[in-house]
């Protein structure tokens, strides 16, 4: 197996834990925080992010799109979620969604991801520095559209 990376991102949003954790138990959740590039199709959903439920996704176009399943796991009712590869591009993948207050008003989601790279790339010099870069993006991305969602416009 190849060397174990870490990706942590985190956003403040004025509103409550429990608003922001409930946000995520949306079923359109997921799909408002997708970018469109790459795509990324939801093939199967099971509904929920309590332990168990599975999502499997295709990401990208073909000729060089991949198949995800993801499956729920280690929920906490209002502090974190999270979800581990079952089968796809990683030799492991594990994200956990933290929800931190910060006041009674506000909280900090944090996005912290245990990756392992497929061993042919993990060998290579570049590829976990780009993937950390495109980490970084994504959940840049996921963040702003999460506040956009979440804060009423004025």
């Amino acid at each position: 197996m190849g060397q174990l990376q870490l990706f942590q991102k985190s956003c403040d949003l004025p509103i409550d834990v429990g608003t922001a954790f409930n946000w995520h138990k949306r079923p359109d959740a997921f799909s408002l925080m997708t970018s469109k590039f790459p795509p990324v199709k939801i093939l199967q959903r099971e509904a929920g992010i309590t332990d168990g439920a599975k999502t499997t996704v295709q990401v990208g176009l073909a000729p060089a799109a991949f198949v995800w399943t993801l499956e729920h796991c280690d929920y906490i009712e209002g502090k974190q979620f999270c979800d581990r590869q079952l089968s796809g591009p990683f030799e492991k993948w594990y994200h956990m969604h933290l929800f931190e207050p910060i006041d009674d008003r506000s909280c900090r989601l944090i996005d912290r991801i245990e990756y392992v790279l497929p061993l042919q790339l993990d060998l290579l010099p570049g590829p976990a520095l780009i993937m950390q870069m495109q980490l970084d993006q994504m959940f840049g991305y996921r963040h702003r559209a999460l506040r956009r969602s979440l804060i009423p416009k004025t």
